[in-house]
C-alpha cells in the first residue's frame, strides 16, 4: 500500500513539475517572440527604410559634391553660383534630396514609437528640423521668390552614423533573438 501511495504522489508530483516547467518554457518563448516581432517592427517600419534613405541621399551628395562642386566650393553661397549652377543644384534638390529628406522625416514622425531611446536623439531632431526648412526653400523657388539661404542645415555625418549603428545593433539583437531556440 504504501508503495502505491508512493508511486501515486511521485506521479502526481512530476506531472506538477512537468506541468510548471512546460509553463515556464512557453512564458520564456512568448517572451522572446515578443522581442522578436518588436525588433523587426523597428528594422522593418523605422531603421531599415531610414538606412536606405539615408545611405541613397549620402551617396547622391557625395556623387554631385565630387562632380560639381571643387575643392572649396562647399562654402560658397548660392549666390555665388553661376545660374547653370544654380539651375544644376535646384534641380537635384528637388528631384533627389528634398524627397528622400522629406520621406526620411516622414518615416521618424510616424514611427516614432519605434525609436530605440527613451527619447528621440537630438540627430533626429535636428534631421526633421532640416526637412521642415526643405519645405520652405522648395516652396520659396516654386513661387520664383528669391530663395534665402537654407535655414537649418543637415546634421551631416551624425545622421547617417546614427542610422547605420541603430540598424546594425538591431539586426544583431535579431540574430541572437532567432539564434536562441
Amino acid at each position: 500500500m504504501f508503495a502505491a501511495i508512493v508511486a501515486a504522489s511521485a506521479s502526481v508530483l512530476v506531472a506538477v513539475l512537468a506541468y510548471f516547467m512546460n509553463h515556464r518554457g512557453e512564458r520564456v518563448r512568448a517572451v522572446r517572440q515578443a522581442k522578436l516581432e518588436w525588433v523587426n517592427s523597428q528594422l522593418k517600419n523605422l531603421y531599415g527604410p531610414l538606412l536606405v534613405l539615408a545611405d541613397v541621399n549620402e551617396t547622391a551628395w557625395k556623387e554631385y559634391r565630387r562632380r560639381y562642386l571643387p575643392e572649396g566650393a562647399l562654402q560658397r553661397r548660392s549666390h555665388d553660383l553661376t545660374e547653370r549652377e544654380r539651375q544644376r543644384w535646384r534641380n537635384w534638390m528637388i528631384t533627389v534630396f528634398v524627397p528622400a529628406a522629406l520621406r526620411a522625416r516622414d518615416v521618424i514622425v510616424e514611427h516614432g514609437e519605434l525609436i530605440i531611446e527613451e527619447e528621440v536623439p537630438r540627430v533626429l531632431l535636428d534631421f526633421c528640423s532640416h526637412a521642415a526648412s526643405l519645405e520652405v526653400l522648395v516652396m520659396e523657388w516654386e513661387s520664383n521668390q528669391e530663395a534665402e539661404e537654407l535655414l537649418i542645415r543637415h546634421p551631416g555625418g551624425d545622421f547617417v552614423a546614427y542610422v547605420r549603428a541603430s540598424y546594425a545593433n538591431l539586426k544583431a539583437a535579431q540574430s541572437k533573438l532567432l539564434s536562441v531556440r
